[in-house]
């Protein structure tokens, strides 16, 4: 809770996750939330990253120490000044940022998180002042390891909120199981479940809840954030995650079966 004075009046103000709204048990939710509250909402798309707020608290940031004012997006393109390789054309168009918006979860501290890594890995390499980020250092196995490590103690905070420390080693287990694979049609998936269900009852290890059935344990790494399901049109590919999907009337994003699945590029090394 947050209290602000306001000329003698207190207000309280609830801060709460999506999904433990879902659990509250409210009459009318989503009138609820629009009434009375507000979503947090940072999402934006990587052609018009440059006009969001994200980008613009990202930039804030790296501009809070220099010793004059720069416009939005000096200091971004300075530190940053190299391409990535746009997912349509294959050609090295896209801005640095993007690779950021990618392996995040659209929220301001992971970026936080990803400058505090580069930082900590550009000291240690006892590289000069003046010198710049590149690809590489985002490339790198010691950035893309210890983000992966933090990710992954988001999403890990967020399923002790209903589950235990042993069950949260079981869903770990299962992705040792998959061994490596990132992609995966709902068939493999399915194969997936399947086996690391015998394996489970072999171990004599209880079932947590949310793997008692195959549609149960997608919906919950679809809500956990961890894979996203693939969406193909006639003339584009979508890929569907539920941070992206969530709003106003759709606080609790549902995944769609017979489909393909990807986990999230931030918890690949993880």
């Amino acid at each position: 809770f947050e209290s602000v004075d306001i000329g003698g009046k207190l207000r309280v103000v609830m801060l709460v996750r999506p999904d433990i709204y879902v659990h509250l048990g409210l009459q009318n939710q989503n009138n609820k939330l629009r009434d009375n509250g507000v979503l947090l909402n940072w999402i934006t798309t990587f052609n018009e990253y440059k006009n969001s707020p994200l980008f613009e608290l990202v930039d804030k940031l790296l501009d809070a120490d220099q010793p004059f004012y720069n416009d939005l997006g000096e200091c971004w393109d300075h530190y940053f000044p190299y391409k990535i390789q746009n997912s349509r054309t294959g050609r090295a168009t896209d801005s640095s940022f993007v690779s950021f918006l990618r392996f995040s979860f659209y929220k301001p501290r992971d970026f936080v998180s990803m400058l505090d890594i580069l930082k900590a890995n550009f000291i240690h390499q006892n590289r000069p002042v003046e010198d710049i980020f590149k690809k590489s250092d985002f490339d790198s196995d010691s950035f893309r390891n210890q983000y992966s490590e933090y990710l992954l103690s988001e999403i890990k905070d967020q399923i002790l909120f209903y589950n235990s420390e042993e069950e949260y080693q079981v869903l770990i287990d299962f992705f040792q199981h998959i061994q490596g694979k990132v992609d995966s049609t709902y068939e493999e998936y399915i194969e997936f479940y399947q086996k690391y269900i015998v394996h489970v009852n072999e171990q004599k290890i209880d079932l947590p809840d949310f793997l008692k059935s195959k549609e149960v344990f997608l919906q919950f790494l679809y809500s956990n954030n961890i894979v996203a399901y693939i969406e193909e049109t006639a003339k584009d590919t979508f890929m569907r995650w539920c941070y992206r999907e969530r709003n106003y009337g759709n606080i609790s994003p549902k995944v769609s079966l017979n489909t393909r699945y990807t986990i999230h590029y931030g918890l690949h090394k993880a």
